[in-house]
């Protein structure tokens, strides 16, 4: 699948991951969780998915950086602050949470599979934009790494 890496905004994979999420729950057995449990699971990982991946995007926007993960060669500079000090890539969590919420929505285990799912592509996407960015900021990284002692020098 190498063809389709970086071809896809994350935005209408996610749209394509909620409508197959949908499709599913219509042909699958549901799990059996009230509407009650359902709709304010999708409410509170909507709403905390939304916080983290505008917070991603601002700290994008604060450190006049692309936001386009098509794009990760016109990255200018690595964001180690804000929502970045938690997760590497807040945009992708906040989708894979949104997605979760969706397959909590629609009762099903095998739409909640597929959040996963695209979660592991997630991983992927972001070991395709690392091999992409530039080595400075890189090794700013690796050094500042190295200093609050997670990495070892071998």
């Amino acid at each position: 699948m190498k063809f389709l890496e970086l071809k896809i905004p994350p935005v209408l994979l996610v749209l394509i991951f909620a409508l197959l999420m949908f499709l599913i729950s219509q042909v699958t057995e549901n799990i059996g969780l009230g509407f009650a449990l359902r709709l304010s699971g999708l409410l509170t990982l909507g709403t905390t998915s939304a916080f983290i991946a505008i917070a991603g995007v601002l700290r994008f926007k604060k450190a006049q950086t692309t936001v386009n993960p098509k794009r990760p060669e016109s990255t200018s500079s690595l964001v180690q602050d804000g929502i970045y000090k938690f997760t590497r890539n807040p945009m992708y969590l906040g989708f894979s949470l949104l997605l979760f919420g969706i397959g909590l929505f629609v009762d099903n285990f095998y739409s909640i599979l597929l959040a996963i799912g695209l979660g592991y592509g997630a991983k992927r996407q972001r070991m395709r934009e690392k091999t992409v960015l530039r080595p400075i900021p890189t090794m700013r990284l690796v050094a500042r790494i190295q200093q609050v002692g997670c990495l070892h020098q071998v």
